[in-house]
């Protein structure tokens, strides 16, 4: 423990990034290899997947999050006409197109993910068919739009621009064409990996790429400017972890395929949760105790912030897992059975 509470501010955020990858990982792996048991086409893990996100992540846990979040600001601040445009963006997924409701929202600043989610699920339908039958064109044309937008415009922004222009959907056309790429170009792969060559080779592939993410991410933890460098390294960055998951996806199957079933189930309500129940515990309810006006960990106390941390995974968990059993599953179910029933 002195170890660790001796470390860098950037060694320890570094190490904090390696677990969420290692989480990241897992959970994208998980999903593969069950694809693969289940003998699922490319079609049909994109279609799943779209289906997962749809109800489970938008339609679901955001209004959720944004509820909670609504209610404490009701609390503190009050009604206003800015925390009713704030409310209304989120609930029409359109908060990312607006100052107040993206930079300053009093609903959860992570929820920008879903605003991007969703403006991709929209166009879903076009660039799916797109990128079916030419492959190679629309992925070489969308890592072109996003280098074009990051280059030619977000980079050159300053200010307030530059925040509004960071994490817009065009930042990450090329990301979601990776991701499009790996599906296809894992499908194709499928039919060597009963060689166990292959299957060793690929292993080798997906461990030395997801070195190379490490790196990386301990670049990132160094860097003077964390968000110039995500901008500048999205790409490259993609596609380490689009090889790190087909190599491992593709090699032998890893140990912990219940952990890894557990936290792709709750991984996307642990990421909506953790932000603002670590904000909540620290300042809302003063947990672990503490009186003053300035928190512990500000003043040195390694002790304090060592118990806050272990604090802040365990209640986001506990909620993640919670929000996922006894909200997001059974509004799947529903949505399931209400917009994704076969006709007879």
């Amino acid at each position: 423990m002195m170890f660790f509470k001796n470390m860098k501010i950037g060694t320890k955020l570094m190490i904090f990034m390696v677990i969420m990858e290692l989480l990241i990982v897992g959970v994208a792996y998980h999903g593969i290899t069950v694809a693969r048991e289940n003998d699922e086409t490319y079609k049909d893990i994109m279609a799943n997947d779209v289906y997962a996100s749809m109800n489970a992540y938008e339609m679901g846990m955001h209004f959720q999050h944004a509820r909670a979040n609504m209610l404490l600001a009701l609390r503190s601040e009050g009604w206003s006409a800015g925390l009713g445009k704030d409310l209304a963006a989120h609930l029409t997924l359109t908060h990312m197109l607006f100052y107040r409701s993206y930079l300053f929202t009093s609903l959860g600043s992570v929820t920008w993910t879903v605003g991007v989610l969703a403006g991709f699920y929209l166009l879903f339908p076009l660039l799916a068919r797109a990128f079916w039958r030419w492959p190679l064109g629309c992925l070489a044309a969308l890592c072109a739009g996003q280098l074009a937008y990051s280059w030619g415009f977000a980079l050159k922004c300053s200010g307030a621009a530059y925040q509004m222009a960071f994490n817009q959907l065009p930042a990450f056309l090329g990301v979601w064409a990776m991701g499009m790429a790996g599906a296809e170009l894992y499908e194709a792969l499928c039919r060597y990996a009963a060689r166990l060559p292959f299957r060793a080779a690929a292993l080798a592939v997906g461990l030395a790429a997801l070195w190379c993410v490490f790196q990386m991410q301990k670049d990132l933890a160094y860097a003077p400017n964390g968000q110039r460098w995500q901008l500048v390294h999205r790409l490259p960055l993609a596609l380490l972890q689009c090889i790190a998951l087909l190599g491992l996806c593709l090699g032998p199957q890893l140990p912990g395929r219940r952990l890894w079933q557990w936290l792709a189930a709750i991984s996307y309500n642990f990421y909506l949760w953790h932000q603002s129940l670590a904000v909540w515990l620290k300042y809302r309810w003063h947990l672990p105790p503490w009186a003053g006006d300035t928190p512990p960990n500000q003043l040195g106390d390694a002790n304090w912030q060592q118990a806050y941390n272990l604090l802040c995974w365990g209640t986001a968990l506990l909620v993640s897992a919670l929000m996922t059993r006894y909200a997001e599953q059974p509004a799947a179910a529903w949505l399931k059975r209400r917009l994704f029933a076969q006709k007879d």
